[in-house]
C-alpha cells in the first residue's frame, strides 16, 4: 500500500493533511475512537502522498474504490475540493490459482468457469498448457463468441497459432450472428497479429523452407 509491504489485516487509517503532502498513516488498533487515542508504536505504515484537485466539490469525506488492471487499485479520498489516491497492490495470483483448481474439481462445473479459469491464466502467462486444455473444454461444453476467442488466444500462448487463427475466423461468426462488433474487430486484430508471428517463427533445424 502507498508504494509499501503492508501484511493482510484490518487497520484504522488516518491522514495528516498538509499544503503539498499529506502524511497517510496505518494503525493496528483498530478499536480507536480518535487521533488522540493513537499510539505511534501501533504503526504499521507512513507515507507521504501528494494530494490533487478534485473535478468537482465533495460535500462529505468520501471513500471509495477504482479497480485496476489486475491487482492493483486506487482508495480515493475525496472531500470538498481535494482528491488523495492512494495506491495499492495486492498479488491475488496465488489465492486465485487456488480458486480455480477448486471451482474446476466441482461435479457441476460450468463452461463459463474453464473458459474464465483459461484466460485468467493466459492473462499472466501462467499454466499456458492448463488454460488451453481448459478453454477446449469450454468450447466443447457450449460454444459462444467469447469462450471460442479464449480458445484462440490459449493456442496462440502456446505456439499454436495456425489453429488459433482457425479460431478466431470461428469466433467471428459467432459474433456476427449475436451483432457484437467488438468481438469482431478484437478477432481480426488477433488474426493480423497470429499471421505476423507465423511468418516471424524461426525455422526448425532440417525444416524444408516453406513455400
Amino acid at each position: 500500500m502507498a508504494g509499501q509491504p503492508v501484511k493482510a489485516g484490518k487497520y484504522s487509517l488516518f491522514t495528516v493533511p498538509g499544503p503539498e503532502m499529506w502524511v497517510l498513516i496505518l494503525n493496528t488498533n483498530t478499536e480507536l475512537w480518535g487521533a488522540d487515542e493513537r499510539k505511534p508504536e501501533e504503526d504499521v505504515l507512513t507515507a507521504k502522498l501528494q494530494p490533487k484537485k478534485n473535478s468537482g466539490l465533495v460535500e462529505t469525506l468520501t471513500f471509495d474504490f477504482t479497480l485496476g488492471q489486475r491487482d492493483d487499485a486506487i482508495l480515493n479520498l475525496t472531500w470538498e475540493a481535494t482528491w488523495l489516491p492512494i495506491p495499492i497492490v495486492a498479488d491475488c495470483t496465488e489465492q486465485a490459482l487456488k480458486n480455480i483448481e477448486e471451482a474446476l474439481s466441482k461435479a457441476d462445473v460450468k463452461f463459463n468457469a474453464y473458459s474464465s479459469s483459461a484466460r485468467f491464466c493466459i492473462d499472466r502467462k501462467l499454466r499456458l498448457p492448463d488454460a488451453l486444455t481448459w478453454a477446449e473444454k469450454s468450447v466443447s461444453m457450449e460454444k459462444k463468441y467469447w469462450n471460442t476467442y479464449t480458445l484462440g488466444l490459449a493456442r496462440a500462448a502456446n505456439g499454436k497459432y495456425k489453429e488459433a487463427i482457425e479460431a478466431a475466423n470461428m469466433s467471428i461468426e459467432l459474433a456476427q450472428a449475436e451483432k457484437d462488433a467488438a468481438y469482431v474487430k478484437m478477432n481480426r486484430e488477433r488474426i493480423e497479429e497470429w499471421t505476423k508471428a507465423m511468418t516471424a517463427t524461426p525455422q526448425k533445424a532440417g525444416e524444408k523452407p516453406k513455400k
